[in-house]
């Protein structure tokens, strides 16, 4: 009944909302239900089921990563009746048979039915149970919630004024409320919402020229500083600088040469705060340690590799480091790299390139985990460079496997101003990103002449930096602009 669109709700049997509402509470006045939140969330349910006295004494056992591809009543000669669950080990690529007394399935009818034969009778039941697909908004628009702050609850039935019979149920979950969520900031997350939420109230970190823009950011918690690349275009070469929330101030990182750096993938080991920069002019991965707005480095990951947006992790006592390899293209072919520690030597993945892929390889933000599971978000590169982010599950990793399944995507609505999202990032409070956006800039091909020279040698036209070569085409262009100013589009008669 909750999620039961206006339109529907006229097929269901009376007695069946009617045993709803008295189970609820909702039949009387004063036999209201108290509701209750779960202050660590749903993982409070697993905390307190492994407290059990069987658990401790290990008279119950918990399989995780087994799959059950079927399962089958059987007859058992010696025991009755018993239950057949065929099931795979996804890490040890195993499959086997194990035979229980009782089953019961904690899941959906659709993902249940994944496990039955359809001849069995249950089939034909849960066939039956129908479901629908529905649009989900995590934003902090007030206009998705009731007009007087005062009846906010933590479920919100929403209706546009038009109609309140939608196909769709259309519902505003308050997670300040819900989750006992420690901010000051609203959190909503709306169903099949009657308007878009409103983009605006995303707050903007930076406002930049048309000429320049902030990418790549990476959140230290212990700094309470945002790390990003800093991209000049007339400049033609990222550095790399780091925003404090506290002062609100920008403060250049210094490095130790002058080539393009970008993706500060900052971490913390031993109480130190270390970087690993994507530096894939230099052809290598390095880490280097932040010590007083300078980098110092420490160690070097792989050489002879141009390692693009290199992501670290540490993971079962061993640590890794995952990067697309730039030589072929930068997009597609993920490496992995791992150590003992991160200032110990590195070790190629056995198994590189672990992934080839344009939608879901090339790194996109710090990893993290959510519950027991860890999370890599990844570029989609396909068709355009970061067209959206997708986030990846790991299953299995370790110096000789790697599995990963993708969990989720997160990207601009069609008919947003921004036209691509590159890089995730986190801190207590929110979720930090940066967007793409299309601006003209009338001088954009000059700036893209000014930053390259053209010369040529066997192998055909080559385009290199060269600050001489960009002051000789300022020249020109200027010789040029003199020449229409005195003679009109006849003066491009001279270059004919």
């Amino acid at each position: 009944i909750w999620s039961t669109p206006g339109s529907k709700i006229a097929d269901y049997p009376t007695i069946s909302i009617l045993q709803f509402f008295n189970n609820h509470g909702l039949l009387s006045v004063s036999n209201h239900h108290q509701w209750f939140h779960l202050s660590d969330g749903s993982s409070s349910y697993i905390k307190q089921l492994f407290k059990h006295e069987r658990f401790r004494k290990k008279e119950l056992r918990v399989l995780k990563n087994q799959r059950v591809d079927y399962v089958e009543p059987i007859k058992n000669k010696r025991e009755g009746l018993k239950v057949s669950l065929q099931v795979e080990n996804l890490e040890k690529k195993e499959k086997y048979t194990i035979e229980v007394d009782e089953l019961i399935f904690a899941c959906h009818a659709n993902e249940t039915l994944l496990c039955l034969n359809d001849s069995r009778p249950e089939y034909s039941l849960l066939k039956r149970i129908r479901f629908q697909k529905n649009v989900g908004y995590l934003h902090n628009d007030r206009r998705l919630m009731p007009k007087r702050k005062s009846v906010w609850s933590a479920w919100n039935y929403l209706a546009s004024e038009e109609c309140c019979y939608d196909e769709n149920i259309s519902v505003t979950y308050w997670m300040n409320k819900l989750q006992n969520l420690k901010t000051n900031h609203n959190i909503f997350v709306s169903l099949n919402p009657f308007l878009e939420p409103d983009e605006s109230m995303f707050k903007k970190v930076f406002d930049d020229c048309t000429w320049s823009f902030k990418a790549d950011p990476f959140y230290s918690e212990n700094e309470n500083s945002l790390y990003f690349e800093k991209f000049n275009y007339f400049l033609g070469t990222g550095k790399l600088a780091k925003y404090s929330f506290e002062n609100k101030s920008i403060e250049d990182i210094k490095t130790s040469n002058n080539i393009h750096y970008s993706y500060p993938c900052i971490f913390e080991y031993e109480g130190e705060t270390y970087l690993i920069p994507e530096g894939a002019q230099s052809n290598k991965i390095e880490i280097y340690k932040i010590h007083k707005g300078s980098l110092t480095k420490v160690n070097t990951v792989v050489s002879d590799f141009a390692g693009v947006d290199p992501t670290i992790v540490e993971h079962n006592n061993a640590w890794y480091v995952f990067a697309t390899d730039g030589r072929m293209g930068g997009h597609s072919y993920l490496n992995i790299f791992y150590a003992k520690n991160p200032l110990d030597e590195w070790t190629p993945h056995n198994l590189n390139p672990v992934k080839i892929n344009l939608s879901n390889s090339r790194g996109g933000g710090s990893m993290f985990r959510e519950g027991d599971s860890l999370i890599r978000p990844a570029q989609n590169c396909f068709p355009d460079y970061g067209t959206s982010l997708v986030f990846n599950k790991i299953e299995v990793l370790s110096p000789d496997e790697f599995k990963e399944s993708l969990v989720g995507e997160l990207k601009p609505s069609e008919n947003s101003i921004f036209r691509g999202i590159h890089t995730f990032s986190k801190n207590k409070e929110s979720l930090i990103v940066d967007l793409k956006t299309n601006e003209y800039f009338p001088f954009a091909r000059f700036v893209t002449l000014l930053r390259a020279r053209v010369k040529s040698d066997d192998a055909g036209l080559i385009v290199e930096n060269s600050l001489f070569k960009r002051i000789a085409v300022v020249l020109l262009f200027l010789v040029f602009v003199i020449l229409i100013y005195l003679f009109g589009w006849r003066a491009l008669s001279l270059f004919v």
